[in-house]
């Protein structure tokens, strides 16, 4: 009941109560903290459209769903390697030819 009552004097945004900052204007500073988690969901949330009543949420992955999405990951980043060593070469055959006419 007493934990109710002074989460109800907290600001839902900041977490600080009036009366914090009645004792001192001084009592906090305000800073950047990354969120892993934070990012995860600003990120999904704009990069799909999100329907009237959803919300994003962070759900626990079990370890097959990491393990499948580990692998996926490394496998576009092997084909962005692989795709940006074909253009280079691509060019480098392209510089090859000019320079031998």
């Amino acid at each position: 009941m007493a934990y109710a009552a002074e989460k109800a004097l907290r600001c839902a945004s900041c977490g600080t109560a009036e009366w914090e900052w009645a004792e001192s204007r001084h009592s906090y500073d305000a800073e950047h903290k990354f969120c892993l988690g934070c990012y995860k969901k600003q990120q999904l949330s704009q990069e799909r459209e999100v329907l009237p009543g959803t919300s994003v949420v962070l759900v626990k992955l079990s370890l097959r769903q990491k393990a499948i999405r580990i692998v996926g990951e490394k496998r576009r980043a092997r084909r962005e390697r692989e795709k940006q060593k074909a253009e280079r070469d691509k060019a480098d055959n392209l510089k090859g030819e000019s320079a031998a006419s």
